[in-house]
């Protein structure tokens, strides 16, 4: 029997693969056919009847698709334990916890500058529910499109361009990816950064500002947003000079200190805690902070060299670029914020999703890369003139196609499918206030409480092991024992045996065991007993 995770991830499938056919039709339709009738049909439109169209589709029905594709993915298992963690934080923040994730054990801020999800996190006392921040992922995202449409419109007379360029923004494989990913608070910054545009360029300052300083909560690497938006300032045509070099100026003084704040918080945690990350991931350019500033100094040249080898670290730039078409070429100095902002990733190893921008990793490019386009496309659909848009519409609607067709698939049966039965029957059993170790993707269910950890699949685990506590229930699966280290799952086994825990549920491969004295949630309709 199909589950309806299982249908919506079907349905989604399908839709991008006929979005491409169609996209594909309608550019050779336009080619064959009468290259300018398609844009006649959109200039007999009334603008007002258009104008609700474009809100019922972009601004209506396309965020509430993502909402619900969202939600498909949270019970079909397929957000992980980084879902969990975002949710977790926002919740402890809320409730007077902290900054802090037990999850990890150790304060948010010593891991990122990332503020988002504290900020949503009040939305949690009117719902207290993880969909709530499905919800807001979701509408967010999908706003990206009506964004585009709308800062297209304001810059062209052409009513098609407009609609053809959100087409190509939801096209785009990197923001298929985001459609797809964790909640993660760098997912914001793709729609902020449009917005900020669009009401930059319809005279709200206030909103902008707001806006770009939304951005800047996201992670430390919004500072290389705040950067290319000064650049912008200082080489656009208006050249507001001033105002783009105290951006610039800003963006290098934010960055020093969000990079003071995370030390601080990380001082307090074992040297050895981090993964030394500038050595990790950009491996060319020092194998330390200091290493990587005193290379900058006295050997600059190994910068721009990183950006260009090996010549393979390319391809990301050039599949970006050739997925919204190369307008961004065309751009001037709209380019600057997305090639700020695409700098540290090209600077990083090739072996890295941070790197090839997959995943969440594309959100604060995204934004940019779009605004370039909207500009670059405006600019050719100007200079070819009205007896040629018929050709550069064909080319808008031939790029969405292989955009469609190139977007990774939704995955249908990812965990195992008795979890769809067995979760809903054992989150009645565990009290919100209980101390819980749980399978990592069984996390986003039980996120909303004070403490929780993820089992690890190996010991000894800094992040499972520090502010570790005595848990009141642990939810393990045989599909977590499979995967894991035999020693170490020996050692979570033995300790359940040597404090007594009982099996309280069992079904299909999931198991609940509870302390001895742990208070139930709701009375199990067998309680089994059984000691390990």
């Amino acid at each position: 029997m199909t589950t309806w995770p299982e249908f919506v991830f079907n349905a989604a499938n399908w839709l991008m693969l006929l979005l491409g056919i169609a996209s594909g039709v309608a550019a050779g339709l336009v080619l064959i056919k009468k290259p300018l009738k398609l844009s006649r049909y959109f200039q007999a439109l009334d603008p007002r009847k258009e104008f609700y169209w474009a809100i019922a589709i972009w601004g209506a029905a396309f965020p509430a698709w993502i909402v619900i594709l969202k939600m498909a993915q949270h019970q079909n298992f397929q957000l992980t334990s980084d879902s969990a963690h975002v949710v977790h934080y926002a919740w402890n923040t809320i409730h007077g916890f902290g900054y802090y994730s037990s999850m990890y054990g150790m304060p948010t801020l010593s891991g990122h500058f990332s503020l988002t999800a504290a900020l949503l996190s009040p939305f949690l006392l009117l719902w207290n529910n993880l969909n709530t921040f499905i919800m807001l992922h979701g509408l967010a995202l999908g706003s990206t499109a009506l964004g585009v449409y709308m800062i297209a419109k304001h810059r062209t007379d052409s009513r098609l361009l407009p609609w053809l360029l959100a087409l190509l923004a939801i096209s785009h494989p990197r923001f298929q990816d985001l459609m797809s990913t964790i909640l993660e608070d760098s997912v914001f910054a793709t729609p902020l950064f449009v917005w900020a545009v669009y009401f930059l360029d319809t005279k709200r300052p206030i909103l902008a500002i707001a806006s770009l300083a939304l951005i800047l909560t996201a992670k430390e690497e919004a500072t290389a947003v705040l950067c290319g938006v000064g650049l912008y300032f200082m080489f656009c045509r208006e050249k507001r000079v001033r105002l783009g070099g105290a951006l610039v100026a800003a963006s290098v003084l934010l960055s020093f200190f969000e990079l003071a704040v995370i030390m601080r918080h990380r001082s307090a945690l074992p040297a050895d805690r981090f993964t030394p990350g500038v050595a990790f991931i950009f491996p060319a350019l020092g194998n330390s902070a200091q290493e990587v500033i005193s290379n900058l100094l006295h050997r600059p040249w190994i910068f721009p060299a990183a950006l260009v080898y090996p010549p393979a670290n390319l391809m990301p730039l050039l599949h970006n670029l050739l997925y919204v078409g190369l307008f961004p070429l065309l751009s001037g100095a709209a380019i600057l914020p997305a090639y700020c902002t695409w700098l540290p990733h090209q600077l990083a190893s090739g072996q890295f999703n941070y790197h090839r921008l997959l995943g969440y990793y594309s959100g604060f490019m995204l934004g940019p890369l779009l605004f370039a386009t909207v500009v670059g496309a405006t600019v050719a659909w100007k200079r070819v003139g009205e007896h040629k848009s018929g050709l550069l519409a064909a080319y808008i609607l031939l790029i969405s196609a292989i955009g469609f067709m190139s977007g990774g698939a939704y995955h249908t049966k990812l965990m195992p499918a008795s979890w769809r039965t067995s979760v809903p029957k054992i989150i009645p059993l565990i009290p919100p206030d209980s101390k819980l170790w749980c399978e990592g993707y069984l996390t986003p269910h039980f996120a909303l409480r004070r403490y929780i950890k993820y089992l690890p699949n190996n010991l000894p685990n800094d992040i499972f092991e520090r502010d570790l506590y005595m848990p009141d229930q642990v939810l393990l699966s045989t599909y977590w024992m499979q995967i894991s280290d035999p020693s170490s799952v020996e050692r979570i086994m033995g300790f359940l045996r040597r404090e007594e825990f009982q099996v309280i549920f069992q079904e299909k491969d999931l198991i609940l065991f509870q302390r001895k004295g742990a208070r139930f949630g709701a009375q199990p309709a067998v309680l089994l007993g059984d000691k390990l």
